[in-house]
């Protein structure tokens, strides 16, 4: 049975908030997101790693790998995520 990828978009996003929460709670909001799906993920067991690339005064660049063992080989699917704090950005612009 295949995951559909938008639930697994769901799960590297909520990996990816956890992970920013513990690290950098006052840039808990996503700013911007993609990603290119060629193929569903298995029902199986998986991992989600998460890594923060690039952190600044107000935004947090994220890599998430997506893990899953399938046929005896993993097949990673990484991810960038940029974090930030979207009530600074609305002060910034109303200002």
């Amino acid at each position: 049975m295949r995951i559909r990828t938008g639930y697994i978009f769901g799960l590297i996003i909520e990996a990816c908030t956890k992970h920013q929460e513990k690290n950098k709670p006052t840039q808990a909001d996503p700013v911007q997101l993609s990603a290119h799906f060629l193929m569903g993920a298995d029902l199986v067991p998986y991992e989600v790693h998460t890594k923060t690339l690039k952190s600044g005064r107000s935004y947090t660049n994220i890599c998430a790998e997506f893990f899953q063992e399938v046929s005896h080989s993993s097949h990673p699917l990484r991810r960038v995520i940029i974090y930030g704090d979207e009530t600074q950005s609305f002060r910034e612009n109303s200002e």
